[in-house]
């Protein structure tokens, strides 16, 4: 249901396309004679050899099928340079606690963030609520599981399903604020969250942000 799209940017250009983790690309396409655009979040850390973006199939959606469906290997995408304020601070303290909520295709934007925050934080903190409908929808499953299994003690993921049982109540059904408080009783602890992020559907975004909030957490400290 999602395929990433791996590119390759000229050289002449590579300074215009520097980016931060946790930005996006504007994308454009000509489809069946139409224009069409969209922005798509970057999965990929500045490090890596190539920008990736990470494209989930939308019924109806014409870019999405168009990338999906159509666009190969060696092909031409057309995309401007990376924007976006979903990014880390600057100045972040060394050992600090973040904690990342997310939904379906809004893991896209929270991989970059994660991968990089782990790798040049090494006394860092993640820890990540991510909600799909089944498990066999969770995009970058394998990734998130090779990035737990390679930092066990400092990054925690929670699977959340909405139409498949789990056997456990709290990571079955929607995100809602009062899920939110009870994973900070269980899984983290409020008072030590330096920073959250959350991305996925704006209900789910505003009922986390109010559980949050609620915890004593700053809205300042909440992206």
């Amino acid at each position: 249901e999602s395929v990433s799209v791996w590119l390759e940017v000229p050289k002449d250009l590579r300074e215009a396309f520097r980016y931060k983790s946790g930005q996006y690309l504007n994308c454009r396409a000509i489809i069946n004679g139409e224009e069409v655009r969209k922005s798509y979040s970057i999965c990929s850390v500045p490090e890596d050899p190539y920008l990736v973006i990470a494209v989930k199939l939308v019924h109806g959606g014409k870019m999405s099928t168009y990338i999906n469906k159509h666009l190969k290997t060696g092909d031409v995408f057309e995309v401007t340079p990376p924007e976006g304020k979903f990014v880390l601070p600057d100045l972040i303290p060394e050992d600090a606690l973040l904690v990342f909520f997310a939904a379906g295709s809004g893991i896209t934007p929270v991989m970059s963030l994660i991968r990089f925050y782990l790798t040049h934080h090494p006394k860092g903190q993640v820890v990540l609520f991510y909600s799909n409908k089944s498990s066999d929808s969770i995009i970058f499953r394998e990734q998130l599981e090779a990035l737990k299994n390679e930092h066990m003690q400092r990054f925690s993921v929670y699977y959340i399903l909405t139409r498949e049982v789990t056997g456990v109540d709290l990571l079955s059904g929607r995100i809602d604020q009062e899920k939110c408080r009870v994973f900070g009783k269980h899984f983290f602890d409020p008072s030590e969250v330096y920073m959250s992020f959350i991305c996925g559907p704006e209900l789910m975004i505003m009922d986390v942000k109010a559980g949050l909030e609620n915890m004593g957490i700053p809205e300042e400290q909440i992206r």
